[in-house]
């Protein structure tokens, strides 16, 4: 059982994360990416599940961590945090950093790799 208090401690500590999020000019619909990614650097032996509808097996903290998040975002921005994405953008949170790529349009089967020296354009089917 976890105790009410860690509740309200980490409700402080979203609030926390998400006025750094407003801050930082992070759109609504980034914000709960944003403090997943800071409540994992917070919590990094606890894994933690994307989203509230896909709970971890044996992982009553994590689950508990990601219910709380779902919850105080829920109740503070309702339905402003659906805004859909633009086409063909995509979030990708690496190593606890929120990175958008635009991926462009194309018909077929296409490659992506990621290489410093833009001079290397791949195959046919490949794009860098």
């Amino acid at each position: 059982m976890i105790p009410k208090r860690f509740e309200a401690e980490l409700n402080n500590l979203i609030e926390k994360f998400d006025k750094e999020a407003i801050d930082k000019r992070i759109a609504v619909y980034q914000r709960y990416m944003y403090i997943h990614s800071r409540l994992g650097n917070v919590f990094p032996t606890i894994p933690l599940p994307i989203v509230v509808n896909s709970p971890l097996n044996d992982n009553e903290l994590g689950n508990f961590i990601v219910e709380c998040l779902d919850k105080w975002c829920r109740s503070k921005y309702q339905n402003a945090r659906r805004t859909n994405l633009d086409l063909g953008m995509v979030i990708i949170n690496l190593q606890g950093d929120l990175w958008r790529f635009r991926v462009p349009n194309f018909y077929g089967k296409c490659e992506f790799f990621i290489e410093k020296n833009l001079n290397i354009k791949g195959g046919q089917n490949q794009t860098n």
